[in-house]
């Protein structure tokens, strides 16, 4: 693969790449280097490319990198820590929702009962520990019915812990879901609800909060760069059970006029999070890296 795209970006013209993820794409961008000698650039999105355990290989691709853009300040906050000797390469270029998110009517579904999980079903997002905070509701009486859309490995455990545990008549698993369906369940839920035990920046939060639909999900990576608690949701503590299940109580029993002012607060917050931002912030890098190699044209590749 390295072959063929060098050979294709030097046919046209181009004199630098940019490769989203530090996994996979990151290593081609590394191999397109040494074969072309062009320049490349990557933008960690974590929680995965954080995880020493993997393997990734990351202080070699950061070297050769040009620079090296995170999506949350969190992620910034991890690599600074973790790679402190390539400080200067890294930057903070926000991730961002297409403008038409803001053009989708705002939700009105606060005397919902719903809450509404939009997540992979793998470990990551901990879905065992939501199941554990709805059994503990159930238990305290509480009337409320949870829809998870999302699909992955862990999709048949989960039902058969459904069933072991009593919950089918709280617990939907819609499986995978188009964005439109998305847009759909969000709008007709009074919370997005998250159980993640770690995270980059959600986009499921950011498309909750640009319909004003409020969010409950745990500390970790750049949750908090979003979620506040009383102002545009719930922040709980990272694998904190106890405390996923009261946050939900807690939204399930506000008042329709509180939660459409945190709505109002969580599409305000998002706004920042805007994908034209983004890309003139990614745009100036490489035109400070056309500039910085000297070269006659500024094409590059993303």
């Amino acid at each position: 693969m390295a072959c063929a795209l060098s050979k294709r970006l030097l046919d046209l013209g181009c004199n630098h790449l940019h490769a989203h993820f530090g996994t996979n794409p990151a290593e081609v961008a590394c191999l397109a280097q040494r074969l072309s000698g062009m320049t490349y650039s990557v933008t960690l999105h974590g929680p995965h490319e954080f995880d020493p355990n993997l393997r990734l290989n990351l202080p070699d691709k950061i070297a050769k990198a040009s620079f090296v853009a995170t999506v949350s300040k969190a992620g910034l906050r991890r690599m600074l820590d973790q790679f402190p000797e390539f400080g200067a390469k890294f930057r903070w270029v926000p991730c961002g929702l297409d403008a038409a998110w803001f053009d989708v009517p705002l939700s009105d579904a606060q005397q919902s009962r719903d809450l509404i999980c939009v997540a992979r079903l793998d470990p990551q997002k901990d879905p065992f520990l939501l199941l554990a905070a709805v059994r503990a509701l159930v238990e305290r009486g509480v009337d409320f019915h949870l829809k998870i859309a999302g699909d992955g490995k862990l999709r048949a455990d989960l039902e058969a812990q459904i069933t072991a545990s009593g919950l089918a008549s709280h617990v939907t698993l819609l499986g995978w879901q188009s964005q439109e369906q998305v847009i759909a369940l969000l709008r007709a839920a009074r919370a997005l609800v998250l159980s993640s035990h770690d995270e980059g920046l959600p986009v499921a939060i950011m498309e909750a909060f640009a319909l004003g639909v409020p969010a409950i999900a745990p500390d970790v990576g750049g949750v908090c760069e979003l979620v506040e608690s009383g102002a545009s949701g719930w922040l709980v503590p990272r694998g904190d059970m106890s405390a996923l299940a009261d946050a939900m109580q807690e939204c399930l029993r506000t008042e329709s006029v509180e939660l459409r002012r945190m709505g109002g607060e969580a599409r305000r917050r998002v706004r920042l999070h805007d994908v034209r931002t983004s890309v003139c912030l990614l745009e100036r890098e490489f035109g400070l890296q056309v500039l910085s190699t000297g070269t006659s044209h500024n094409r590059w590749w993303k």
